[in-house]
């Protein structure tokens, strides 16, 4: 969990540093993995992300996406997979390089005194599960069959 906000004080945000520290631990060539609810990142996001995580050393794999659980199952994710190139390009990013859909403010409306606020709420509860085999939206493949491909 990191936020994405700075400060005066301290210019780089949370995400970057745990970017930064990514990059710091692996070895040359060496591979990461980054999972995110799929709720909280859309594909409008992905050209300014995957830029940013270029500018702090990374390659982006061809297998990195959205993933799905198998047919009955609720489990989403989105997925980027890493591979170290090299140090950091420069020395802080820009905040909105490393924002996503859930860093946007959502558009406040007026609303009515009279209006109740909705007490239950209407969403269907959620199984929890176990899932082991996960598949890339487009394509149906495994993830393990994605990475080979990718390397």
């Amino acid at each position: 969990m990191s936020s994405n906000k700075t400060t005066k004080k301290n210019p780089v945000s949370d995400r970057e540093l745990a970017f930064r520290e990514m990059n710091r631990v692996l070895r040359p060539r060496g591979f990461g993995l980054v999972t995110l609810p799929f709720r909280i990142i859309n594909e409008g996001d992905f050209n300014r992300f995957y830029s940013g995580l270029e500018n702090l050393g990374f390659e982006v794999l061809s297998f990195s996406g959205f993933y799905k659980g198998p047919e009955n199952s609720a489990f989403k994710v989105y997925l980027v997979g890493l591979r170290k190139q090299g140090e950091p390009k420069k020395e802080a990013l820009a905040p909105e390089v490393l924002s996503w859909k859930m860093d946007s403010k959502p558009n406040k409306k007026s609303s009515s005194k009279k209006k109740k606020k909705q007490v239950i709420d209407d969403r269907p509860p959620i199984k929890q599960e176990f899932v082991t085999q996960f598949y890339p939206t487009k394509t149906k493949k495994s993830l393990e069959q994605c990475i080979k491909e990718a390397l």
